[in-house]
């Protein structure tokens, strides 16, 4: 089909192109269907190729009005700020109609596809840059705790017993459509979003689609994340009694936040304190995690973050000697142990570490509303630094978000580092540096200064008085 390579280069295709592209779609969809109802055409590989075709034309259409969006959002002008107003309304409205028209499309295709098919047949995947299909028809046993896999996405269904619908369906018609892209862009939640949109629906022999809601048991949906490297990581020295702190800003209480903590000294076990709005201590904390050598990751959920209003958080840290194992001492080895002339015992040893956060959110499509929600969908505890996974106990669009809040530089506790410098030798010694650098600068100066007022005098010329020197 000609038009899925006419609308291939995104930059390149007009308003007119896209309306075009979409009205001569919809034209051969309903001459498709026709002929398969009238038995005209039976339905083959060749029918699902056109289909596909079809989808690829309507997906690339997609994506080049939201690629034309944000070539539009991205111009920082302000003399034209009125303009890129209006311009911004009117491509949101055209990205609202091409999005809606190729999901109905789509999902006519797919009930078309799926009406052919037999239980227990291979699933049928369709493969197009900005949309893929995973379809089948199967029955409960196949069903419960299957995993479809699609592009960076992936969906595990839970037990057909949790999905609180009727019992008596024996029968399941799966549909699960993927986009690289959200096109929801016209929401204003829409930011939300970075993801791309994986949408899950279940039928049955007797409906396209079943209402699936407040499941005992939920889905889980996974989004993998492309970039993985977290560049605002805070690498430090714990030394001391004193604890340190460390903060990061939520400007939004759905989230989830993951704390990564890596410990890079042995025999040294550090307490981890979290506080919003102030920083913490031993007495006063809303969190507390003990963590070892190694790596470790602290959760934060959504249900701890929403409690609060988007702010700050503070993290404390403080190490402590790991505390060694005395059942197979003597008497003699136990008294030195922990009364003996050590100077170490007095003070903890120092730690160096690294510490980093993001926070992740999960939300669902509201067809009625037309906005991104959260009711039903949280953060899963298993969520890592390479993918987000969202638990929904209901089936429609689903789409996650990603970030990581910027550290702050906490003086406080710089300044802190200078009551104790004999633990921190690279400090100590950075310190007499840059003390003896400014001083040879100094010398340098002064000397050079000298030379400059051997170099300006006063010259007597021959034959001018003393007052017409120059």
């Amino acid at each position: 089909m000609a038009f899925k390579f006419m609308t291939n280069e995104i930059d390149e295709v007009s308003e007119e192109v896209q309306d075009l592209t979409l009205e001569t779609m919809s034209g051969i969809t309903r001459r498709l269907i026709n002929s398969v109802t009238n038995g005209e055409m039976a339905l083959s590989s060749q029918t699902t190729n056109t289909a596909a075709d079809i989808i690829e034309s309507l997906g690339n259409v997609v994506n080049s009005a939201v690629f034309q969006y944000s070539q539009v959002t991205d111009t920082e002008s302000n003399a034209t700020k009125l303009i890129l107003n209006e311009l911004s309304k009117s491509h949101l409205d055209h990205i609202k109609k091409l999005t809606n028209q190729m999901f109905q499309i789509t999902d006519t295709l797919v009930d078309l596809i799926l009406g052919s098919r037999v239980v227990g047949e291979d699933p049928i995947r369709i493969d197009t840059p900005m949309v893929q299909a995973f379809l089948q028809k199967l029955d409960g046993d196949r069903l419960s705790h299957s995993t479809i896999t699609m592009d960076s996405k992936q969906l595990h269904i839970p037990d057909v017993s949790a999905l609180n619908v009727n019992q008596n369906e024996t029968i399941w018609r799966l549909k699960v459509l993927s986009s690289v892209t959200n096109p929801y862009l016209w929401a204003n939640s829409s930011s939300h979003v970075k993801s791309g949109i994986l949408s899950v629906a279940l039928g049955s022999l007797s409906k396209s689609v079943l209402n699936i809601e407040h499941t005992s048991e939920p889905f889980e949906i996974q989004f993998d994340r492309k970039e993985t490297t977290i560049t605002s990581d805070v690498v430090a020295v714990i030394a001391g009694r004193n604890i340190v702190h460390h903060s990061f800003y939520v400007d939004d209480n759905q989230t989830s936040v993951n704390l990564i903590f890596q410990s890079k000294t042995l025999d040294v076990e550090t307490d981890l304190f979290i506080k919003y709005g102030n920083r913490p201590d031993e007495k006063s904390y809303d969190k507390q995690y003990m963590l070892g050598h190694g790596h470790f990751t602290v959760f934060l959920s959504e249900e701890y973050i929403g409690r609060n209003h988007p702010g700050r958080y503070y993290i404390g840290l403080k190490s402590k000697e790991k505390q060694p194992k005395t059942e197979h001492l003597s008497d003699e080895e136990y008294y030195d142990l922990f009364y003996g002339d050590d100077e170490d015992k007095t003070s903890p040893k120092g730690m160096n570490y690294t510490i980093m956060s993001f926070a992740s959110s999960c939300r669902y499509w509201d067809e009625v509303e037309e906005r991104w929600l959260t009711n039903g969908c949280w953060v899963s505890n298993k969520t890592v630094l390479s993918h987000t996974l969202c638990m929904c106990n209901h089936l429609t669009s689903f789409g996650s978000d990603f970030f990581v809040p910027p550290n702050s530089v906490n003086f406080q506790t710089i300044f802190t580092k200078f009551s104790d410098l004999k633990n921190n030798n690279a400090v100590l010694i950075f310190i007499c540096c840059m003390i003896s650098l400014y001083v040879i600068c100094v010398v340098w100066a002064r000397h050079m200064d000298k030379q400059d007022l051997h170099k300006v005098s006063s010259v007597p010329v021959q034959g001018c008085q003393v007052s017409e020197w120059h």
